[in-house]
């Protein structure tokens, strides 16, 4: 049994929080608590408040890093390998994105959420994007797969990441979701996606780009 706590509240103490998740435990509805949607300062913070009044202390973060946007690990990334918390992957697909039916040179099949005005989760690098979608089903293809299997096999590649979070709309997306679980990735096509997906950070600012 778990449950998580979303969104700081910066109204409500944290002691205040963390006792009410010890209440939970206490009375035998959840073993273990974790979060999603905080800052990384908030995180720590409440990882030491927790450890200093001898309250439950989060055991994973939910956090949203798909291949495509890395920006996590400037700060959340290495929290959780410092702190060991384990990372719950939310959208892997990005909102459909590195699903491989939006390509450069291609029309997106009818009825698509990306044809609808929906921008969520917002493309900040177009083409970025396109050169990860068109590697992504390049590796997909030698291995006689989807995109998809290749986008969702790839946060289960890296450190301290417990589960993918995945949100299929029908029994065959379902199916093959799971399938990419068994799916394992060459260091070379690990190398590759690393390289065409990394996000490049400026120095005097620290806003990736």
């Amino acid at each position: 049994m778990f449950t998580q706590v979303h969104e700081w509240d910066g109204m409500t103490p944290r002691e205040e929080t963390l006792a009410a998740l010890q209440a939970l435990i206490d009375s035998g509805k959840v073993r273990y608590v974790g979060v999603s949607d905080y800052a990384a300062w908030q995180r720590m913070k409440a990882l030491w408040i927790a450890e200093r009044a001898r309250l439950p202390s989060f055991v994973s973060q939910q956090i949203y890093r798909p291949l495509q946007e890395r920006s996590v690990e400037y700060g959340l990334v290495p929290l959780a390998v410092d702190q060991g918390l384990g990372m719950l992957v939310w959208n892997p697909l990005s909102g459909g994105w590195l699903s491989g039916k939006y390509r450069r040179d291609r029309t997106a099949p009818e009825g698509s959420r990306q044809l609808t005005g929906w921008d969520v989760p917002p493309v900040c690098d177009e083409e970025r994007l396109y050169d990860t979608v068109d590697l992504l089903a390049a590796v997909a293809e030698r291995h006689g797969v989807s995109a998809a299997h290749v986008a969702l096999a790839w946060p289960l590649t890296r450190p301290t990441v417990s589960s993918v979070l995945i949100g299929a709309r029908t029994d065959e997306q379902l199916a093959g979701n799971l399938e990419a679980a068994d799916l394992v990735l060459s260091a070379d096509e690990l190398a590759r996606l690393e390289q065409v997906s990394r996000r490049t950070c400026c120095i005097r600012t620290g806003i990736g780009r």
